[in-house]
């Protein structure tokens, strides 16, 4: 068995002081978890924001200048690049889980010898302003009582998962035509599901922190991200129809996705 190294990569846009704060707290949480890591943050931005939160030693800062749409998937390629380790853990800077359970499903990857997978199976507790702030003061040891279980499942490959790197170059890393947040995710998701690999989903409580509302570039690029993946990655659309339907009573946002 490998050792266990982990490389976690963020890609993150300084849109507001509540994705820092939130980015803050998810390098906290990181660098909580009892396995030898490294974190890299990839900043997309005119000039860097956040240096001061990565400080070089809560985690290895990249700036990559870009004064047009943020792409989390072009991030999360430079990331993956620069990545020392062969596992991988892809991760927004607003989710995270119990730190034991992130623990425990990556001894449960590497053990069982997996190729993708996630910590979750189902939905994540989106958190409101309050509980966040209690998070963010807490990030070792919060703890909900919400229910680790519903009955909507969730992409393995959206918030966080964990993939060998060699698999990512396998299927050629992230689709960078896909900007801001949504979709990329199935895009790349999809692209794993047609290899051969062994996936794990735990069900451990997942959780995303408060950051505001969002701009009419989110929805934009949420309506051509929602095409795209029509177009390229799913011709039945079953994906994209079972998504919408729970996107639509999660979270209520029914205007990101094209009626087209």
């Amino acid at each position: 068995i490998m050792k266990k190294k982990i490389s976690y990569i963020i890609s993150h846009h300084s849109e507001n002081a509540l994705r820092d704060q939130n980015l803050k707290a998810v390098l906290s949480w990181i660098n909580s978890i009892k396995i030898e890591k490294e974190i890299i943050v990839v900043e997309q931005h005119t000039s860097p924001h956040i240096k001061n939160i990565c400080d070089g030693k809560s985690a290895k800062h990249i700036f990559a200048y870009n004064p047009s749409l943020f792409s989390k998937a072009w991030g999360y390629n430079i990331g993956t690049h620069e990545s020392s380790y062969d596992y991988i853990i892809y991760i927004d800077s607003d989710c995270l889980c119990y730190r034991e359970d992130m623990e425990k499903f990556i001894d449960l990857f590497i053990e069982g010898d997996y190729d993708a997978g996630s910590p979750n199976t189902f939905r994540y507790h989106y958190l409101s302003n309050e509980e966040s702030s209690y998070v963010r003061n807490n990030v070792k040891n919060f703890i909900f009582d919400k229910p680790s279980e519903s009955n909507k499942t969730v992409a393995f490959t959206g918030g966080m998962f964990m993939i060998k790197k060699s698999l990512m170059y396998d299927i050629k890393l992230w689709d960078e035509e896909f900007t801001g947040w949504g979709f990329e995710d199935l895009a790349v998701e999809k692209k794993i599901r047609r290899t051969e690999a062994k996936i794990l989903r735990c069900k451990y409580p997942t959780f995303h922190l408060f950051h505001g509302g969002k701009n009419n570039d989110y929805w934009n690029g949420k309506n051509n991200n929602h095409k795209l993946l029509n177009e390229r990655y799913d011709k039945k659309k079953s994906m994209v129809s079972y998504l919408e339907h729970v996107n639509y009573e999660t979270l209520g946002n029914k205007q990101k996705f094209s009626k087209a």
